[in-house]
């Protein structure tokens, strides 16, 4: 859990969110696609649509390069 606090940390310098949700899925029935244990940090904000992590929809490929680059310069070995 320490490398999860260290992005959570980074991303709330990063981004300045009013929250996070932290999710996991585990096994197929619990919507794991990708097959190894990591963690989703999903920033927040008050008046925010929530995003049902469960169904994966396409973002705007330039809204979240902006967002990888703000996070990038936030992180400690960047």
């Amino acid at each position: 859990m320490p490398a999860t606090h260290k992005v959570c940390e980074m991303t709330r310098r990063a981004l300045d969110p009013d929250g996070l949700n932290l999710f996991v899925a585990n096994g197929e029935v619990g919507g794991q696609t990708v097959f190894h244990v990591h963690v989703h940090s999903i920033p927040r904000w008050a008046d925010d649509a929530w995003i049902d992590p469960w169904s994966p929809a396409p973002g705007d490929p330039d809204a979240i390069a902006a967002v990888a680059a703000r996070l990038r310069e936030g992180a400690p070995h960047a």
